[in-house]
Formats: structure tokens, C-alpha cells, sequence
């Protein structure tokens, strides 16, 4: 009943989903801020062609996450994936990738 959460919330009970978020915010936003950067950067990054059939999606555990538009596009960037680990870190002045991922879009 409403009565009970109230109580509980006197007593300093808090759910533990509330926690983590609270607990996990500055991390989430940092990481989304680094994402966000990377996408606004990504034609300088790719280039013209390259961006226009490709788009960073996640960043996950020094992992970039590259959603492509089909197989061949894929196969295409496997050789600059070196090369655009690099440049995406040379962007961001850090290292924050280490690979990158691709993946085709459904």
C-alpha cells in the first residue's frame, strides 16, 4: 500500500536500481559525452564515404561500436580498422578505443 513505501522511505530505504544510477551517473555521462563527441567527429574522422555507409553507435570497454551498411561495406572496413583506431583516438586526444567493432545494420 502507498502507506508502507512512504515509511520505508523515512527510513532510508532506497531501491537498489535508484542507487545504481545515482552511483553509475558521472560514468554514464562521461562515456555518452565521449560517444556523442566521437559521432559529431566521425566525418573527419572516416571521411565523406566512409561515414556516409557508417556509424559509430557504443563505446564499451575501450571498444568502438560501428553499425555498417551491408557485408562488402564491412569486409571494406576491416582493412582501416587500425588506421581509424587511430584517428579516432587522435580526435578525442586520448586513448579511448582500442578496437573497433563492426556490425551490420538489421
Amino acid at each position: 500500500t502507498m502507506g508502507d513505501s512512504k515509511n520505508r522511505r523515512q527510513h532510508g530505504f532506497e531501491s537498489l536500481g535508484n542507487i545504481l544510477q545515482e552511483t553509475l551517473k558521472p560514468y554514464r555521462s562521461e562515456f555518452s559525452d565521449r560517444l556523442e563527441q566521437v559521432i559529431a567527429k566521425w566525418p573527419q574522422i572516416a571521411g565523406d564515404t566512409m561515414s556516409a555507409h557508417c556509424s559509430p553507435f557504443a563505446v564499451k570497454e575501450k571498444k568502438l561500436f560501428v553499425k555498417v551498411d551491408n557485408a562488402s561495406w564491412m569486409h571494406h572496413l576491416q582493412f582501416f580498422k587500425n588506421d581509424l583506431v587511430a584517428k579516432v583516438n587522435a580526435a578525442m586526444q586520448t586513448e579511448l578505443v582500442t578496437d573497433i567493432h563492426f556490425k551490420v545494420k538489421e
